[in-house]
């Protein structure tokens, strides 16, 4: 009996001891993780797209469990928690976003650009560049600036995250993780705006020349039209198709600077710093490839200027387009005019020869209106079928010919009928 109570003696006591010598080493492991002298791992599983490509959705990431000491700087990943972070059931759960802001900087989105105090951030882990668009809790063109203690933060893959732009700053007494950044260098740049008129229509004409298309001729009249353009939409902040604020469209603009031709077109854009960025995007863009590699346009006019946008100047873009493109009339429109005109030049003599004989003394007027009806439409269908043969477009008065040949030729048949029942009865 004895030796079985020295033996759970011997045997607690020594658990005691290891329990106390764990618990110390647990207790030094932690102070020296507050300290920052040893991490505590924390494996996260990521939920969703929002921070790829850096992080992709359903794997499991090794974080470092985070002390409230721990310095934080531009770049780190953090995961946090707050009423913010609510799933569809109301639970919180952790959100993964990477710091961009620091407390008492001001941040502002510029037409998919982030700067931060005047400087726009160069990010190379975002999924797209030039895709940091506003969102609620923060307008386009508006500084914001972050308080003390608190961060702004994104996700990577801007199109697809719900961040600071949507509920605001994170806390940090909110974060629980992080993973240090230890990627390229993040730097800023200024914001120097490089782009010209000059250089947008060269780069124009270097992508229509992959393709195999005609370069774009530099007309001064859509010159002037685009700057007209660019003038309206700063004034008004009119970026609608159609106009639909400022009620000054490029079809407007083309009229006033009297410039003709049969195709227009306008791409308009802003935010840009250089041309290859913008040129850039218009190429995955499938509305403005379109018209820059229609072989249709020959003519381009180009404006650049720099307009306020809340708190923030930004370059606007207008690029109108003019071409022309053959009406190409059908054999059975050119038939139809051709029998009509050899019709009209087989009895213009027979109505003619009425002048000369007792007739005309009753009926003067109304032969004199026949053959002047025929010689009308004679001359005028002469015309329409002379350009329809060389494929040329009508004028906006020979359309109207058209349109009024009909008439005409109800008129004609009217008087022939009376002009020939008065031969009859007599």
């Amino acid at each position: 009996m004895r030796r079985f109570l020295r033996f759970l003696f011997y045997f607690f006591s020594t658990l005691l001891i290891l329990g106390a010598v764990l618990a110390g080493c647990f207790f030094s492991i932690y102070k020296l993780a507050q300290l920052g002298y040893v991490k505590i791992p924390v494996w996260v599983k990521v939920q969703g797209s929002s921070m790829e490509p850096t992080l992709k959705h359903g794997s499991r990431v090794k974080f470092y469990y985070f002390f409230k000491n721990y310095p934080l700087g531009r770049g780190d990943i953090i995961t946090f928690s707050n009423e913010t972070t609510l799933d569809e059931q109301g639970n919180k759960v952790g959100y993964v976003k990477r710091i961009v802001g620091l407390p008492n900087e001001e941040v502002m989105l510029r037409d998919g650009f982030l700067t931060i105090s005047g400087q726009v951030l160069n990010e190379p882990y975002v999924s797209v560049k030039k895709s940091t668009y506003s969102e609620s809790f923060v307008p386009e063109c508006k500084k914001v600036k972050v308080p003390e203690n608190k961060f702004f933060v994104l996700g990577d893959n801007r199109m697809s995250s719900k961040d600071s732009r949507d509920f605001g700053f994170v806390e940090k007494k909110d974060i629980t993780a992080i993973l240090y950044y230890y990627g390229q260098p993040i730097t800023f740049s200024d914001l120097n705006i490089t782009l010209d008129k000059d250089s947008i229509i060269s780069s124009l004409n270097q992508q229509r020349a992959l393709v195999g298309k005609p370069v774009l001729q530099e007309v001064a009249k859509l010159n002037q039209a685009a700057l007209m353009r660019v003038k309206a939409i700063i004034e008004f902040k009119d970026w609608t198709e159609g106009a639909k604020k400022s009620n000054f469209s490029y079809q407007d603009a083309i009229k006033l600077v009297n410039y003709k031709n049969i195709l227009y077109a306008e791409i308009i854009d802003g935010g840009y710093l250089s041309v290859e960025d913008m040129i850039n995007a218009w190429k995955n863009n499938e509305g403005a490839k379109n018209i820059y590699l229609d072989s249709r346009y020959e003519h381009i006019g180009v404006a650049v200027l720099l307009g306020q946008f809340g708190d923030c100047q930004m370059p606007v873009i207008s690029a109108i387009f003019g071409g022309y493109e053959p009406p190409n009339y059908s054999s059975d429109i050119i038939g139809s005019w051709k029998n009509a005109l050899a019709g009209l030049k087989k009895i213009q003599p027979s109505w003619e020869s009425l002048k000369n004989k007792s007739i005309y003394q009753v009926k003067k007027q109304e032969i004199d209106r026949i053959c002047e009806i025929i010689s009308l439409r004679i001359y005028r269908i002469n015309q329409i079928l002379d350009k329809m043969q060389k494929n040329q477009y009508l004028s906006e008065e020979e359309e109207q010919w058209i349109k009024t040949d009909k008439r005409l030729g109800e008129e004609q048949t009217a008087l022939a009928e009376e002009i020939n029942q008065y031969i009859s009865s007599h």
